[in-house]
């Protein structure tokens, strides 16, 4: 049960929705005392809690999944003196030596936000970390023996600071933008200076744009510029000097350039749909491609001096569509390019292609087809496979990922541009899985996957004409299953293709949150507000599938519903409103299908997911900053380990001493197994 963000609700076996609306719970009656409520669970050995056994003594904690390929946010770097030599670069840093094929671990600083090379006047890697502990400052190392070990520069860095590698004569030069300025250091940051960008008499505006540096010997600095003083310039800033000093150059328009340059040193502009280039540093320009209309965006890929060839690739918009161009002299050819992201040429017609929140994949043929290099499981909902073969999906804003491996290696697809949220896997066919989205342009608004979720088609509820957003689903059989809508309940036994209606709300009525139960039929709970009504907040409620309800009065806003898949008339709620804000302390709690309710406790913590153990004894378990277990229903926790830093989604496998997961900063999944020493 996510409580972290409004609608992040998770679509799984226990049936966890997540809420939009204002209720609170109204009156609290007694229930069965804690040990009664358990007693049937209580004890037991082997799948207790689904820990397993490990050495005497060792403690339980979350260890990060070894990967066989990067998982998380963060830059990837080719490496200037071999092209198929990427650097993968986060909290914990990856290297291949075959183009993205097999990776390999580096024990290297963590949070590692980008890297630069240097070979004058000996071969040099400079290392820029983001906040190491508790300073505020980045840091940057550096290393002479291609990353074996790194040395602190004691560079003089802000928290902003995108850091810029060329190579000078004596040694590296650093530059970057701080405050609007243009800084150079030729002492590894130590200290700074700032450089003048524009001669006398400055102009009345200045724009500028990003730093390039051209890959040829000696490199050339390029910074874009539109200026204004009787009238709006663009232009180009040199510099051949490594950001010493630089010289204005027209280019061809007047809005601001946006420049490229290929592995050739060539530097790029568009003009309405006109491409030019200049081969002398931006002295004079040459009209090499005419686009289609509505083209923008032009950009060559800058590609890798070792690998250089004279065919270059350039991506381009047109319209609401990407076009991937290939340039070879006067040739040129065009193909549409699905992928999203920073691309770059690592000669041979192979290309890297970055999702920054997505995959990152290569294609061996010029982008006709391409293979997952790694992905980035980043602010994902994980889910695991309830079909016992160990598979994990997480699904993300660029689509659905999934591993056969525990999470060493995935495989995914972009999304078609669909935000998919709280991945459900069926929990008999491991290759079918149903999503949802949230957003309005993507009606139905639930998709359907038969293939891992590598691609997906529209499944709508009730129908094609009335489709309404998911809250909550459940499979009881074969192509039975139970959905929770934001305007009703429906169930269809043919896996979609016709629904029956169980519930329907009048117009001005909204489902905020709703769970299902695990058992056949399903109990069906969920908390209902009117927008014409704002205090007739009910929850409603069924323990046979639909066949008959029961409503009560809700007097609080609820974000979270649960039900115990031991019990379906043990059902809790998570109050919206905080004690401060005039609600009641503690979770809400009923053992008797929501006919009444009382409020029990909860951990002293930022629980960012909640949920039941699908093997007995159930325990509950609750995910912040710490990982919390409560044998009672609430009644009473203990904290089990730490969570993950920076953690977010937290999942249990569902088969017999199965291991807990959870995903951590910058999307790094972790596992943790082990046998709490009470049993």
């Amino acid at each position: 049960m996510k409580v972290e963000r409004p609608y992040d609700m998770k679509l799984k076996l226990a049936g966890l929705g997540c809420a939009i609306a204002t209720v609170c719970l109204g009156a609290c009656s007694e229930t069965k005392q804690s040990a009664q409520l358990y007693e049937a669970g209580a004890g037991g050995d082997g799948g207790a809690g689904g820990w397993s056994a490990t050495e005497p003594g060792k403690s339980r904690t979350f260890e990060p999944v070894p990967r066989a390929q990067p998982t998380e946010s963060g830059r990837w770097v080719v490496d200037p003196r071999d092209s198929l030599t990427l650097y993968a670069l986060g909290q914990r840093s990856m290297r291949s030596r075959d183009g993205g094929r097999t990776w390999s671990e580096l024990d290297w600083p963590e949070g590692a936000l980008s890297l630069g090379f240097s070979q004058a006047p000996v071969p040099t890697l400079l290392l820029r970390v983001q906040q190491v502990k508790e300073e505020i400052r980045g840091k940057l190392f550096e290393s002479s023996d291609d990353g074996e070990s790194w040395t602190d520069t004691g560079a003089e860095l802000t928290y902003g600071d995108d850091i810029i590698v060329v190579d000078g004569d004596e040694g590296p030069v650093l530059l970057t933008w701080r405050e609007g300025e243009l800084m150079r250091s030729t002492d590894k940051g130590a200290t700074w200076t700032v450089t003048e960008l524009l001669p006398d008499p400055l102009p009345l505006l200045a724009e500028f744009g990003s730093i390039l540096v051209s890959s040829d010997a000696p490199s050339v600095v390029y910074i874009g510029a539109v200026v204004f003083t009787e009238q709006y310039e663009a232009m180009v800033l040199v510099s051949g000097d490594g950001g010493e000093t630089f010289e204005a150059r027209p280019v061809p328009g007047q809005e601001q350039p946006h420049l490229s340059l290929d592995c050739h040193g060539r530097v790029y502009v568009q003009h309405g749909t006109s491409v030019y280039r200049s081969g002398d540093s931006g002295r004079t320009w040459d009209l090499v491609h005419e686009l289609e209309p509505e083209s923008r965006y032009f950009e060559v890929l800058k590609g890798v001096p070792s690998a250089c060839k004279e065919a270059v690739y350039a991506k381009v918009s047109v319209a609401t569509t990407t076009n991937l161009l290939r340039l070879e002299g006067a040739a040129v050819t065009s193909q549409p390019f699905a992928e999203h992201g920073e691309v770059l040429d690592l000669g041979g017609e192979r290309l890297l292609s970055i999702a920054e929140y997505g995959l990152r994949k290569r294609s061996d043929d010029g982008g006709l087809t391409w293979w997952t290099a790694g992905v980035n499981l980043h602010h994902g909902d994980l889910v695991v496979s309830p079909t016992g073969v160990g598979s994990l999906f997480v699904s993300t804003a660029s689509g659905v990922y999934h591993s056969d491996d525990g999470g060493e290696s995935w495989q995914g697809a972009p999304g078609a541009g669909l935000e998919t949220q709280s991945p459900y896997p069926d929990p008999r066919d491991v290759n079918l899985i149903y999503t949802r989205s949230i957003y309005g342009s993507e009606s139905p608004w639930s998709f359907v996957s038969t293939d891992r979720g590598l691609s997906f088609r529209d499944w709508p509820v009730p129908s094609a004409a009335t489709p309404e957003i998911p809250e909550a689903i459940v499979s009881t059989g074969p192509g039975e299953l139970t959905v929770v809508t934001r305007h009703g309940a429906y169930f269809t036994s043919d896996g979609g293709a016709h629904f029956e209606t169980l519930l329907a709300l009048p117009e001005t009525q909204q489902v905020g949150a709703a769970a299902l139960g695990a058992g056949s039929p399903p109990a069906i709970y969920a908390y209902v507000f009117d927008d014409e009504a704002p205090a007739a907040n009910r929850m409603v409620a069924s323990l046979d599938g639909g066949e008959t309800w029961a409503w009560t009065d809700a007097g609080e806003y609820v974000t979270e519903l649960l039900v115990a898949p031991q019990d379906p008339q043990v059902v809790l709620a998570m109050p919206g409103h905080s004690v401060a804000e005039g609600g009641t302390a503690g979770l809400a709690r009923s053992v008797d299908g929501g006919a009444t309710w009382e409020h029990t406790t909860e951990p002293d913590d930022s629980l960012v997911a909640m949920q039941f153990d699908p093997q007995p004894p159930h325990a509950l378990y609750a995910a912040g900053q710490r990982l919390h277990r409560s044998m009672d229903y609430g009644e009473t926790w203990e904290t089990i380990t730490d969570m993950p830093a920076e953690g977010g989604d937290f999942e249990l496998d569902a088969s017999m001493g199965g291991a807990r997961y959870a995903l951590g900063g910058r999307g790094l999944l972790y596992k943790m197994r082990g046998r709490p020493e009470a049993y």
